[in-house]
This record gives structure tokens, sequence and C-alpha cells, in this order.
């Protein structure tokens, strides 16, 4: 037994912590706020003139932060429960890592696409929300990092992967669900809402379809590694490759419909609803070499597992 008492209670109170503090902030703004955006109601419960896509990713982060400590605190419990087993802490541990992963996410996101969303549309705060979001980024990662390098030393690494592949699952899955409500609602308000304006759906349905394959490739490739053990990292790592394609060409689709169709710059959802005059197009451009980047990550690690495949066959045929 390598987890003592300390460690099984310390992980059931930060996940309990997790879940009371972002599974407010994701409840607030993904039911009240996020679906009620482009509607004349949507002044109701927040009086601040944000973004939407500010708004957006509060709820995301909430929602998924929420979701992965239940999950973890489920495991934490086993592991209270089960003094003598030390996978559960593992289980436990390892959605910590995950949840590290997504904020360290979320502050990328800031720093390289959305960075307007948070500069309030004056260019000379860009420079320090750029350097700000990158900087908790690396400081996160390297929290992160050097404990799961710790807590899978000399382990099997296929919970990790599993793991880390079902909280991608679990961010598309509620990114589509959020921006659905906001199609679903501005249908039943009709011309009471901003999305009288239907290039907007558009956009909001592009994000809907994206993030909803991304999510069932990546919970089925996180089911895969679980199930079918060394064959399943392999086809895992195709259904993983295959999600980041899609969401290279999602932000590619996104981008240069945003900048065809709005080409006198009135919509630009992601800005504030109330101020859609300002800004010009460096979230569109950053979209699409992010884009074109994960389309040919996508395709480089698609064709490293094509190429780890055929060497462990070859090698198997051989023994």
């Amino acid at each position: 037994m390598k987890y003592q008492s300390t460690s099984r209670i310390l992980c059931f109170l930060f996940h309990a912590i997790i879940i009371a503090a972002f599974g407010s902030l994701g409840m607030f703004f993904g039911v009240f706020v996020v679906p009620e955006y482009f509607s004349t109601y949507n002044h109701y419960f927040v009086s601040i003139d944000g973004d939407y896509f500010l708004f957006l990713e509060l709820a995301v982060l909430g929602l998924v932060l929420l979701t992965l400590s239940i999950f973890g605190l489920i495991n934490a419990i086993k592991g209270i429960i089960k003094p003598s087993d030390d996978e559960p802490v593992v289980k436990s541990l390892t959605f910590f890592v995950a949840e590290g992963w997504v904020v360290s996410a979320f502050f990328i996101l800031q720093g390289v696409l959305l960075f307007d969303v948070v500069s309030f549309g004056d260019s000379k705060n860009l420079a320090f929300v750029i350097i700000m979001a990158l900087l908790f980024a690396i400081m996160l990662l390297i929290a992160t990092n050097i404990p799961m390098v710790r807590l899978y030393d000399g382990r099997d690494q296929t919970p990790l992967l599993e793991t880390l592949s079902l909280s991608a699952g679990i961010v598309g899955l509620f990114l589509g669900l959020e921006v659905f409500s906001n199609l679903i609602f501005n249908w039943l308000r009709g011309e009471n809402s901003f999305s009288a304006y239907h290039e907007v759906n558009l956009l909001l349905g592009i994000i809907v379809g994206v993030s909803l394959v991304i999510a069932v490739l990546a919970v089925l490739a996180s089911v895969v590694i679980k199930k079918k053990g060394a064959k399943g990292l392999i086809i895992g790592g195709f259904l993983n490759s295959a999600s980041v394609f899609i969401l290279g060409g999602g932000l590619l689709s996104y981008a240069l419909t945003d900048m065809l169709v709005d080409t006198d710059k009135t919509l630009r959802i992601h800005f504030n609803i109330k101020d859609r005059s300002w800004g010009g197009y460096g979230f569109d451009v950053m979209a699409m070499i992010i884009g074109a980047l994960a389309i040919l990550g996508s395709v480089y690690f698609f064709v490293a597992t094509g190429k780890d495949a055929r060497n462990k066959s070859i090698a198997k045929k051989k023994a």
C-alpha cells in the first residue's frame, strides 16, 4: 500500500471543494446565462456586458470540472472504503491531472485565440492578456505534469490516456450542449432574439456539430482504450487523431464563415452583442492558424500511430 489515509482523505476533500466551487460556476453560467445570451432577456442574470465566448468558456469549464471531480470523488470514496487498494486513489489523482490539463487549455485559448474576449475591445490590454494567460498556462502545465510523471512512474499509463480522452469528450459534449441550447432558445424567442441574424445560428451550428462529433470520437477512444488493452491504444490513437482533425477543420470552417458572411463586422458573436461594431479579424486569423496546425498535427499522429501498429504487428509475427 503506497497511499496512506491522509492522501485518500485529501483527494476526497479537494474533489468536494472543486465540485462546490466549479459546480456553482458551471450551473450559473451554463443554465442561466449562456442559453439566453442572444435574447432580449440576457440582462436578467448578468448585468456585466461580457462577451459570448467568455461566458461560454466559464460555463463549459465549470461543468467539465464538476463532472471530472464527481468521478474523482467516487474513486476517492472507494479509496477510503478500501484502505489496502491503491488503484482507486490513483484514478482519483488522475482526474486531478485531467482537470489541470483542462484549465491549462482554458488559459492557452485565452492567450492564442480568445484574447479579445477578456481585453474588452481595448487593444492596449492585448499584450497583458496574452502574456498573463500563457504564463498561467505554463505554470499549470508544470504543476500538472510533475505529479503526473511521479504518479505513473513505472506504472501502466493506459488509465491516464483513458482519462484524458474521456476528459476531451466531456469538454466537447458540454460545449456542444451549451451552444445547442442557444439554438433552441433562439428558435423559441424568434424575432426577440439576436438570432434574427440567421448567420449567427449558422456559426452556432458549426460549433455544435464539431463539438458533438469530437465528443463521440473522444469518448469512444476512452472506452476502446479501457476495453482493448494494447490494441485499444492503437485504435484510440486513430480516434483521437480523427477528433483533432475534426477540431482543426471546424476552426477553419468557423473562421472562414465568420469572415466571408460577416463582411461588415456587425456579427462577430464572440464579442459583446451590445457592441458588434468593434473587432477586426484577429480571432479569425488565429483560428485559421490553429486549425491548420491541428490538421497537420492530427495527420502526423495518425501516420505515427499507423507505423507503431505496423511495427507491433511485425514484431508479433516474428515472435
